[in-house]
């Protein structure tokens, strides 16, 4: 026993910061039992495929709404009326939310039902699904009132976790999960129960068990189990919580390949193509790439902000710029440099991830509202030599509206930019989680 005690403080000297689980090299016996027996999974889609997510186009929190795969808000009737019709005249100003021919449901929420006119609708919850006519752009919700609410995502609506835990977008982790109240990230433990190991000291710094109030009570798909020496600890659909020490800020997720067994504790994940990878970069972490490895670049109007695309995730995603950008026109000579990352064939929006047609017709993925390139300059994985790029493509093309060139002039105003917006300019950034 002395043997393998050494062996395990050695291992935790050695690999310290990797969180490597004692129980590899034979340390204590098990000290927490979770139950093992049809557990849920943890990362269960957010979306349904041709279910896309789209943030609403006004303030700065980050609320969004489910729509079709074009973009467009769905909306179900406020009150649950099984006698509710939409009749001709109602069809006029609702239009069933049609899911395309491959979609299927994918959880409890989502399903497919025959609405007016026979045809295949969406519906949440049991409820049929629309879109409204008063809707033009991704992120409307014109259509609330009147009997109709807006089919608004809120991920902490079903897991209702008990105090001290948080749900939360991770965005490296590529979902929404659970967090401490200080924002640090909490991992599950998805491995065999005999194998989870409360290895003695030191070896037992790396992985901390969730502590639990010794009057707190069972809640949802929390439970609560023996963690060591007897300290209840949570549990998260049948699976034991930690934190890792080495995650120094919140939302850092250093254990995401630490061991095995240890999984981020997702409530569920967010939709990402097969032809899209991710990258880890020195200064701008975690990055999208195609299935080379290459980075994906967004290209949006350049309007002066105080830091930029020099950190870690360079501006963030808003829907206004995002339509912008959208206008904004690669065509044959600015795809010899930016080429357009196209979608496989058959493949849906879903999430955050839609599609648009590119200048040269190809189909070409979109995320968060904004079209993707990788850069032709790019060597190798996880180059970044085309973010801060600068291009006059605006005053080239002679494709952009002026309507367009306006919102950008608005959006530099709004910044109280009104004298340094460098509109004309576009500017390319990288694409992050």
């Amino acid at each position: 026993m002395g043997v393998l005690f050494g062996k395990c403080i050695g291992i935790a000297r050695t690999l310290a910061g990797v969180g490597v689980l004692c129980s590899l090299v034979g340390c204590a016996q098990p000290s927490v039992r979770v139950a093992d027996a049809q557990r849920p999974p943890l990362d269960q889609p957010i979306t349904p495929m041709d279910v896309t997510l789209q943030r609403v186009a006004t303030g700065n929190a980050d609320i969004f709404m489910f729509a079709d795969g074009r973009g467009k808000t769905m909306y179900v009737r406020e009150a649950a009326d099984e006698k509710f019709v939409c009749d001709d005249q109602c069809l006029k100003e609702w239009s069933p939310a049609v899911p395309a021919p491959t979609a299927t449901a994918s959880d409890k929420n989502w399903s497919i039902v025959n609405g007016a006119n026979g045809l295949r609708q969406w519906a949440y919850d049991g409820r049929p699904a629309y879109t409204s006519a008063k809707d033009v752009l991704p992120g409307d919700g014109n259509g609330a009132g009147q009997g109709w609410r807006v089919l608004r995502f809120d991920p902490s609506q079903a897991i209702h976790p008990p105090s001290g835990i948080v749900v939360a977008e991770i965005p490296d982790a590529f979902g929404y999960g659970l967090t401490d109240s200080r924002g640090y990230v909490l991992y599950a433990f998805d491995g065999d129960p005999a194998r989870l190991s409360a290895c003695a000291k030191p070896c037992s710094h790396h992985w901390l068990p969730v502590s639990a109030a010794f009057i707190a009570k069972p809640v949802g798909d929390f439970a609560i189990v023996n963690g060591k020496d007897g300290v209840p600890q949570w549990s998260f659909r049948g699976r034991a919580l930690f934190t890792l020490a080495e995650d120094l800020e919140p939302g850092a997720i250093n254990g995401i390949n630490a061991a095995p067994e240890f999984k981020i504790a997702l409530v569920g994940r967010h939709f990402v193509p097969s032809n899209i990878t991710v990258q880890d970069t020195p200064g701008r972490g975690r990055v999208w790439a195609d299935s080379r490895g290459m980075t994906v670049y967004r290209v949006q109007p350049s309007i002066f902000r105080q830091g930029g695309n020099d950190l870690r995730r360079g501006f963030p995603y808003d829907p206004s710029i995002a339509r912008a950008a959208s206008a904004i026109s690669c065509d044959e000579a600015c795809m010899q440099t930016w080429r357009p990352v196209s979608v496989p064939e058959g493949a849906l929006p879903s999430g955050f991830w839609t599609i648009v047609t590119a200048e040269n017709g190809t189909k070409q993925w979109a995320y968060r509202g904004f079209p993707l390139f990788t850069y032709s300059k790019d060597t190798k994985p996880g180059s970044l030599a085309g973010n801060n790029t600068a291009d006059s493509r605006l005053s080239t093309s002679g494709k952009v509206s002026a309507e367009v060139l306006q919102e950008q002039v608005a959006l530099a105003a709004a910044a109280g930019q009104n004298n340094r917006s460098s509109v004309g300019v576009v500017l390319w950034a990288h694409a992050y989680p």
